[in-house]
Parts: structure tokens; sequence; C-alpha cells
């Protein structure tokens, strides 16, 4: 449960997109939470392993074969010399 512009409104965080929980020690505009504790969403980057984009779903390690999903190949994602993660391309 969670207010918001002086509003009370009820929210089922499992039935949400994805695979969520309810997080009452959030803040008001996020009281769904990833489920999972393997990983972190914003923390984690997502990385290359071979052709296998690994990245944090929800809070799960997830891995996605690029070739598989049509793409050429799983490679770095770089802003200049910055490396943000890894994208399949």
């Amino acid at each position: 449960m969670g207010c918001w512009c002086g509003s009370e409104a009820r929210i089922d965080c499992t039935q949400m997109f994805g695979r969520k929980k309810c997080d009452p020690s959030s803040d008001k505009f996020q009281l769904c939470a990833p489920a999972g504790s393997e990983c972190s969403p914003t923390a984690d980057k997502d990385r290359c392993d071979g052709d296998t984009l690994v990245h944090c779903d929800d809070g799960f390690t997830a891995r996605s074969d690029c070739t598989a999903l049509g793409f050429k190949r799983c490679a770095p994602l770089k802003v200049g010399v910055m490396e943000l993660g890894a994208i399949c391309e």
C-alpha cells in the first residue's frame, strides 16, 4: 500500500511485469522491488560470455544467446573509452 498525491492505492507487486516483491522500506514511488538477490539491476553491468549476454533480470542472473536471438554477437557497450556494459549487436 502506498500514498500518492493524497490518495491511497493498493498494489500487488507479484502481479507487476517481471518478478517483483513488495518493498515497504522504499520511497513511495518504488514500492515494488526486484524479487531476486543474485545481482543488482542498477549496480551490476551486463557482460558477455562469448556470444551470450549475461544480465540482471529483477535480481536474478539471466543469460541470453545473442546469435539465437538473430544478432551477430555479444559486444561491450562503450561510450568513448568508458565501458557501460554489454549489448547484442
